[in-house]
């Protein structure tokens, strides 16, 4: 019996893992690569070097050798911030850091010049701007950590802080028509989307509904209409935000339009956390034009967001991890607080005379009588406007 109950469970689990995998193969991949070549002074390759790779964030190292044209590569690297260490018997070191890596970017370092010396004599280079993206064609707008935590964002939606990108619509437009979404549409600018989530925007004058939202490789968009993302994601939980919209390669063929890869945090060597709160008030607002003409008092306009994350390793001292290189997590948790009814709608009622066919005192704004024709009597008033 308990070699049967055993059989059954590991049975379970296999099956449990399987659907696991088979649903990050099927997923796209945010995963990058760091490449270069090792020359020396004369320009000539330089075979057997030792790379190091390290992860800025989370102090998590890899190791390769170049190859016999000088060459290196590291595959399936998670976004972030990295330096490459290379070293060589007979040569000077050299560090390179502030490699910034985003989601499915392929970094080439170029050649990597050794000159001749001792290895503690090392040469350290800090990246600092902009890299030229060499290895592809694709055109894409990027949105750091730094931009995402500095600036502010209304309903702290994420899709709203891509129109700072160059070439990303102004305007949240109804995809329906009839002109921009407000805030009282069950589609509009509330916290972190509307009802049912928030609307992409357009991108390069192409259609919203073509494009695709993926986090963390996984598809976020609406399976029936992709331009409408679902995956509700806090802003304090991105770590990422791009928009590949032009010339992207093969790993973006799901739609015509454009791709927006959003990545989320994970912890690091050390515990982060936050504790935040956003508030909208009508009490903070001006009342409108017809309240004041009618002596209505402003109408309840209240937005309030809260939430907190936290991350870091995890490890047991002595025990597990202890180098806090190995197993890290993040949790973010968001609690949106809306009260937004909806405000006086003025509409236009049929008197009781007029209900009754009496039209004698219908006046239009300028307080001219508003004749009523007869269509059966070649358009004919009516005697009395009755």
């Amino acid at each position: 019996m308990f070699r049967k109950s055993t059989i059954g469970l590991i049975s379970v689990a296999i099956l449990v893992l399987a659907a696991l995998l088979a649903g990050q193969l099927a997923a796209q991949s945010i995963s990058g690569t760091i490449n270069g070549t090792v020359v020396d002074q004369s320009g000539a390759v330089i075979p057997g070097v030792e790379i190091t790779l390290t992860n800025e964030r989370t102090s998590e190292t890899r190791n390769t050798v170049s190859n016999d044209t000088g060459e290196f590569v590291f595959a399936a690297l998670q976004p972030g911030s990295y330096a490459v260490k290379v070293e060589k018997t007979g040569f000077r070191g050299f560090n390179r850091k502030g490699i910034i890596l985003t989601a499915s970017e392929r970094v080439a370092l170029g050649r990597i010049q050794l000159e001749l010396g001792e290895v503690s004599n090392t040469v350290n280079v800090t990246l600092e701007g902009e890299t030229v993206t060499t290895e592809s064609a694709d055109t894409a707008g990027v949105l750091s950590l730094k931009q995402l935590d500095s600036v502010p964002i209304k309903g702290r939606d994420v899709m709203n802080l891509l129109r700072t990108l160059p070439g990303v619509s102004q305007v949240n437009a109804a995809p329906w028509g009839g002109g921009e979404i407000g805030d009282n549409d069950p589609a509009g600018g509330q916290s972190n989307g509307g009802q049912f989530g928030s609307f992409t925007p357009a991108v390069g004058g192409a259609r919203l509904f073509w494009n695709t939202v993926t986090v963390d490789g996984q598809v976020g968009s609406n399976p029936d209409f992709p331009g409408l993302f679902m995956a509700a994601i806090s802003m304090d939980a991105v770590a990422e935000a791009k928009i590949i919209s032009n010339n992207y390669t093969a790993d973006y063929g799901r739609n015509p339009g454009s791709t927006i890869d959003l990545v989320s945090k994970s912890g690091s060597q050390d515990y982060h956390g936050n504790v935040y709160g956003y508030k909208r008030h009508e009490k903070l607002n001006a009342n409108e034009f017809f309240n004041n003409r009618d002596g209505a008092p402003k109408p309840i306009y209240r937005f309030g967001t809260f939430g907190f994350n936290v991350g870091g390793p995890v490890y047991i001292p002595g025990k597990f991890n202890t180098e806090k290189k190995k197993l890290f997590f993040f949790y973010s948790q968001e609690n949106w607080r809306v009260n937004l009814p909806q405000g006086i709608t003025h509409v236009t009622v049929p008197t009781a005379a007029e209900r009754l066919g009496d039209f004698s005192q219908t006046f239009d704004q300028g307080g001219n009588l508003r004749v009523i024709t007869d269509p059966a009597n070649n358009n004919q008033a009516f005697p009395g406007n009755i």
